[in-house]
């Protein structure tokens, strides 16, 4: 004997009859009530993407800042950020924002790399950095690339973000 065809999709709250009076009557579903599915993974993602975008175009605002201001050891602001985002990461995985953390982790440690390791050259102003690079180019190179990189994985994390967003508020 062969099983019967199902038609349709399976809808598991509403599997026997009555059950959905029962769903509503329980009242509105929390996060601890349900799963996530992909859709809400993926947002998560891409908002911790879009986090380690902004503080990438933080630090190379900060590499900017410290090139103009900071002389003989232009990597101290970003070395102070990568500190206070590796602390501040600690904080944030304790309320289970495990995405964020990890962001934040990232950021700090490429920070901190750039900041202890990259060999730095004193620039008079931060507004001639762009104009009158001086003996120094590739510092403007890595000035520009943290900012355009930053601003890259912004714009896309918060697109596709937007865009899973309203896939899944169309959803319900």
């Amino acid at each position: 004997m062969m099983f019967p065809m199902v038609r349709g999709p399976p809808i598991a709250e509403t599997s026997y009859p009555g059950m959905a009076k029962i769903r509503a009557q329980e009242g509105p579903i929390t996060y601890e009530d349900r799963d996530f599915s992909w859709a809400e993974d993926a947002l998560m993602g891409w908002r911790a993407a879009g986090l380690f975008g902004a503080l990438v175009l933080g630090e190379g605002l900060l590499f900017w800042l410290g090139l103009a201001d900071y002389g003989a050891n232009p990597g101290s602001p970003v070395l102070a950020a990568a500190v206070f985002l590796g602390m501040g990461s600690a904080g944030v995985a304790f309320f289970a924002y495990t995405e964020a953390a990890l962001a934040m982790i990232c950021a700090a440690i490429l920070g901190a790399v750039l900041a202890l390791f990259y060999p730095f050259t004193t620039n008079p102003g931060a507004s001639t950095l762009f104009t009158d690079p001086g003996a120094a180019p590739s510092d403007v190179i890595l000035v520009l690339a943290l900012l355009v990189v930053g601003a890259i994985l912004l714009g896309v994390a918060v697109f596709r973000s937007v865009k899973i967003s309203r896939a899944l508020d169309a959803e319900d």
